[in-house]
């Protein structure tokens, strides 16, 4: 079950989506009619690495945790993670589940989930009426500075030392090759702050 609030939704696995209806919009200027579509209220801090990542079909993720040091004791930690889909359509493996993310959506995974990303391949229809080029843009960020953890297992874990780190040939831990036939089977898609089977889209 997913819980709602003023801004999207909580995913079962504690991350936070973000989507069209779910932000906080508001009408700041009253002389015209610009909208601001705010997908966070603040709260968590995030100080690691900033970027953006242009992706295609092409591009399939291996399935990762994001590993960094506490800042304080030195410890290893399990770390989150933020991702901004600006443009196209994303599809995300998290903690084994398959989502189809749309255009400014805000995905907040909570740490110690495996996940891993593709584009969405091309054909896919929104329910706005756009469809999936096959690419998409996003922004992320890290809590702390880290990298990829590589890792097997889609179940999430709870501290570093349950995490066992992959350590044979990187492709067999890369997001799967999928046609759009099996994307629509198997994928939900994050729409508002719904999450929807893509059969009845």
């Amino acid at each position: 079950m997913n819980v709602q609030d003023h801004w999207g939704f909580l995913l079962p696995n504690r991350s936070r989506v973000v989507h069209g209806e779910g932000a906080g919009i508001k009408s700041p200027f009253p002389h015209f009619s610009l909208k601001m579509h705010e997908l966070s209220r603040g709260g968590q801090s995030f100080e690691g690495q900033f970027g953006v990542i242009p992706f295609c079909t092409e591009y399939r993720m291996p399935r990762h945790v994001h590993i960094g040091k506490d800042a304080v004791t030195g410890e290893h930690e399990l770390l989150a993670e933020r991702i901004l889909v600006i443009n196209g359509a994303g599809l995300l493996e998290l903690a084994g589940e398959l989502y189809v993310i749309p255009p400014l959506t805000l995905i907040d995974i909570a740490p110690g989930l495996p996940h891993t990303w593709t584009a969405c391949p091309k054909g896919l229809e929104l329910p706005d009426g756009t469809c999936s080029t096959g690419k998409f843009d996003m922004i992320y960020q890290y809590e702390r500075p880290t990298g990829f953890t590589p890792v097997r297992d889609c179940a999430p874990v709870s501290h570093v030392d349950e995490c066992q780190p992959y350590e044979g040939p990187i492709e067999d831990v890369f997001f799967p090759k999928m046609s759009l036939v099996e994307v629509k089977e198997r994928a939900q898609l994050i729409w508002n702050q719904n999450i929807v089977q893509l059969g009845t889209v």
